[in-house]
C-alpha cells in the first residue's frame, strides 16, 4: 500500500475525496448499527459526533486546493466542533440548534464545493467519481437536516408509526 495520500498529474489531484467518501459512508452507514448495538444514550452520541468530525475534517482536505473556501469551511469546522463540546457540558437547546445550523451550512457549503469541481472537470477519473458520490451522500444529508427541522418547527409533521423528532439521525 502506497504512503503517498494523492498524487499530482498535471493540474489534477487524485485521492482528494475518497477520504470523504470513506468518511461520510462511516457516517450513514455504522452510526445506526452502533446505535442499535451500544446501550446507554451518550456513547452512540459520541461515536455519531466522531464519525462527523472525520467527515468534516476530509471534507476541510477535499476542498483544500480552493484558499478562501478553505479558511470559511476551517472556520466552520472549528465552531461546530466547540459548539458540540460545548453542548456536551452544558445541555443548552439553544446550543444543539447551532451546532445543526452550523452542520447544515457546512454541509451545503461542501455539496457546492464539490458540485463546481464535478463541473469543471474535462475528465473523468476514479476520484471525479468519488467526487460525485460524496455529493450524492451530502445530497441526502442535506434533505436529512431540511426534514429534521420541518419536524421539530412543526411537530408531527410526517405520518410515522413513531415519534421521529427527538433525534436527527431518524431522517437518515
Amino acid at each position: 500500500m502506497s504512503k503517498i495520500s494523492h498524487v499530482r498529474i498535471g493540474r489534477h489531484q487524485l485521492g482528494r475525496f475518497r477520504y470523504l467518501l470513506l468518511s461520510l459512508m462511516l457516517t450513514v452507514g455504522l452510526w445506526p448499527l452502533l446505535d442499535e448495538c451500544i446501550s446507554g444514550r451518550i456513547w452512540p452520541d459520541v461515536f455519531r459526533d466522531i464519525f462527523f468530525a472525520c467527515a468534516l475534517m476530509s471534507g476541510l482536505h477535499a476542498v483544500g486546493g480552493q484558499p478562501r473556501q478553505l479558511r470559511f469551511a476551517l472556520l466552520l469546522a472549528i465552531a461546530i466542533t466547540l459548539v458540540g463540546s460545548l453542548h456536551y457540558i452544558v445541555q443548552i437547546k439553544a446550543l444543539d440548534w447551532l451546532r445543526l445550523g452550523l452542520s447544515a451550512v457546512f454541509l451545503i457549503q461542501m455539496l457546492v464545493m464539490i458540485l463546481i469541481h464535478i463541473e469543471k472537470e474535462n475528465e473523468v477519473t476514479t476520484d471525479l467519481i468519488m467526487a460525485a458520490a460524496s455529493a450524492y451522500i451530502l445530497l441526502g444529508l442535506v434533505w436529512a437536516y431540511a426534514y429534521y427541522l420541518l419536524e421539530i418547527s412543526h411537530p408531527n409533521s410526517f405520518n410515522a408509526s413513531e415519534n421521529m423528532g427527538d433525534d436527527m439521525w431518524n431522517f437518515y
